[in-house]
């Protein structure tokens, strides 16, 4: 009588990404390369994943987080040239966010060409990115890239797994504005230019204001 064949323990569903072939471990890794900007060739010298394999999860982040609005154009698909939906009170932030999104993009050798019908992810992942970017000043960076990696690896979570057709997209509008009630009471701690109180009340009435801008999106 043969010897009997012990079962193969079942390897564990990733819970983050829907591909068998990657480990949660590697997923998050590819994660964390991706909150750093890092180019996808660099990502692959530290990952044990294919240059060709961390570019599509790379891709497919980015369509996740434009289908659940964490990242957004905010020409909602118009003519940039029509400006922005929300007019004059907008224009600051649109012309800081251009050279910062032309700065990020120059040289990245696989950003896709987009036409102006095209949803240009790249675009709304800039949108994104300025809006960490700003905590920077007179700060190290490591702070808020572990705050960008927890603030999307909480709506993975929620609306996953990336590969999938997002879920629970009203509650994750929800998480969406509580970090960025987190990013404005990082600011107000944190941030030199808010070390007077007149300043910190002014971003707090910034922060009642805008939330309901979140409700009219």
């Amino acid at each position: 009588m043969g010897k009997s064949v012990k079962p193969k323990a079942k390897r564990p569903a990733n819970r983050f990404y829907h591909l068998a072939k990657v480990s949660e471990y590697q997923f998050k890794r590819v994660l964390w390369s991706f909150v750093l900007d890092r180019p996808v060739a660099e990502a692959a010298k530290t990952i044990d994943l294919s240059a060709n394999s961390i570019q599509a999860i790379y891709a497919k982040l980015r369509v996740f987080f434009t289908e659940i609005g964490v990242f957004r154009d905010i020409y909602e698909g118009g003519d940039p040239r029509d400006g922005t939906a929300k007019g004059e009170d907008y224009e600051g932030f649109e012309h800081m966010l251009i050279p910062f999104h032309i700065k990020r993009v120059k040289g990245k050798r696989r950003t896709k060409f987009t036409t102006i019908d095209d949803v240009d992810y790249n675009w709304n992942e800039s949108f994104w990115r300025f809006h960490y970017w700003i905590l920077t000043e007179g700060r190290p960076s490591e702070a808020i890239h572990r705050m960008q990696y927890a603030h999307l690896l909480a709506q993975i979570r929620l609306c996953g797994p990336i590969g999938l057709p997002p879920r629970n997209r009203e509650r994750g509008i929800e998480l969406d504005k509580h970090h960025f009630n987190q990013r404005l009471l990082w600011l107000e701690r944190n941030s030199p230019q808010f070390s007077y109180e007149a300043a910190r009340a002014q971003l707090r009435d910034y922060r009642e204001r805008n939330a309901t801008d979140f409700d009219k999106d």
